[in-house]
């Protein structure tokens, strides 16, 4: 009885280490920011962007990179785990098909080497067989190819209809969930729920947009008009916020340029959370399901 009750001792001690091991990876995945940093401009046609991020106090790393000069564009991206860095798997066709090439060469030239003891009637002979064999083993093979080529061509025409009809359904399935999404946002009758969908959706987004902005934007467009406004946009919403970040209208040109630094953190509890009471708690996932709304409280 002893010996049961220590096992059941040892048993319970191991899961409740078990337990907490769990409890402290979920904590630290959930309350662990997420921070990112970027740095992107523009000057002309000329395009520059990088990106850094780290997660899980620096376990996860991840970046890119993407330039844009004189018309050749340059883009490359690295994962980071624990350090490990994830590997891009070079390409070995092209050499093991050249030594294999090489390789048939040799024995094809091995084959063919004349052999002394052997008549020149029979070397006649052997290149007659030689090459009827050989024409014969070619037209088997064409005719193979042909139906390969054929099988394959069928099965291709099947598979793009396929995909065809799953995309046709999906973006008539998706189109169907953006007129509700808009009639949900402009009818007068849902006020409730529009307003805890718009409230919610623009904590997401100040949740996930930079906490540290500087730089300078030029843009321009052909209507004076459409600057100003968009000038008045972005100094709300941008320029109070973030003082060091500068905007600089053209009011005649058309023209977009700018060098920014951007940098923020986002906490994936709070994302969870803001995602969950935008579709699930404001009943946004049963007007999509049913079509239908009922007010919660």
């Amino acid at each position: 009885m002893h010996i049961f009750l220590l096992i059941l001792k040892i048993i319970g001690i191991i899961l409740a280490a078990v337990l907490l091991l769990l409890l402290l990876a979920a904590g630290v995945i959930l309350f662990s920011p997420f921070k990112y940093t970027v740095d992107a401009k523009k000057e002309g046609k000329d395009i520059e962007a990088y990106g850094k991020a780290r997660w899980i106090l620096g376990a996860v790393r991840l970046g890119f990179t993407f330039e844009l000069k004189d018309g050749e564009r340059r883009t490359d991206s690295y994962l980071k785990i624990f350090g490990i860095k994830k590997k891009k798997k070079a390409p070995q066709e092209e050499t093991e098909n050249n030594d294999h090439n090489e390789s048939g060469r040799q024995t094809e030239h091995k084959d063919t080497a004349p052999q002394e003891l052997i008549t020149e009637k029979e070397e006649t002979d052997e290149i007659k067989t030689s090459k009827t064999t050989y024409e014969e083993t070619e037209n088997e093979t064409k005719e193979t190819v042909n139906e390969i080529k054929i099988d394959t061509d069928e099965e291709i025409k099947e598979n793009g209809k396929k995909k065809k009809r799953e995309k046709k359904e999906d973006s008539g399935s998706l189109k169907e969930r953006i007129a509700l999404i808009k009639d949900i946002l402009f009818d007068p009758e849902k006020k409730e729920l529009r307003e805890k969908v718009l409230k919610n959706s623009g904590k997401l987004l100040k949740h996930i947009c930079p906490k540290k902005i500087r730089g300078f934007v030029a843009f321009g467009t052909d209507d004076p008009a459409l600057t100003g406004e968009i000038l008045g946009f972005l100094s709300a919403v941008y320029a109070a916020t973030f003082p060091v970040f500068r905007l600089e209208p053209d009011f005649e040109n058309k023209k977009l340029e700018g060098d920014i630094k951007a940098k923020g953190r986002i906490f994936l509890v709070t994302f969870l959370i803001l995602c969950y009471k935008i579709y699930i708690k404001s009943g946004l996932r049963d007007v999509l399901k049913k079509g239908s709304y009922e007010e919660k409280d």
